[in-house]
């Protein structure tokens, strides 16, 4: 929670992490989140990352653990795909820090604020349980 209220007081509009420490962007939080240009999210960062010091890993991800997040994508957008809604197949990319960028670009609404499609909401909740869980496993050396 530091780390977020720190990006805040940077002018980075990330939303409450969850109880596990993720912090997951829903469309609106992306949208808001758009007007912020890499140069300003960077600063931030930079000025706010210790705050994460012994809570984070930020080795480099492995080619092996990029590869195991990107089938733990690869299941939710199947997943979706079951359900009915094409979300494409997904990018995965190594972040700065340890970290790992999941993008579905091909999402059916990208930009829509949740709860204005309830049967794509729904769908997401079923495919979206234990999705942060396996991404976490899959990062595991």
């Amino acid at each position: 929670m530091n780390y977020v209220n720190c990006m805040r007081q940077h002018g980075i509009p990330l939303p409450d992490p969850k109880p596990n420490g993720d912090i997951e962007l829903s469309p609106g939080d992306e949208q808001r989140l758009e007007d912020i240009t890499p140069g300003e999210h960077d600063a931030a960062d930079k000025s706010c990352f210790h705050l994460l010091d012994g809570f984070v890993d930020t080795a480099p991800v492995s080619d092996q653990a990029l590869a195991r997040v990107a089938d733990v994508a690869l299941a939710f957008a199947a997943c979706m795909r079951r359900k009915g809604f094409e979300f494409g197949d997904p990018q995965v990319t190594r972040g700065k820090l340890g970290r790992v960028k999941i993008l579905f670009p091909d999402a059916p609404y990208p930009h829509d604020l949740p709860g204005t499609h309830p049967k794509l909401d729904a769908a997401q909740a079923v495919c979206n349980r234990g999705f942060n869980e396996r991404v976490d496993e899959a990062l595991r050396p």
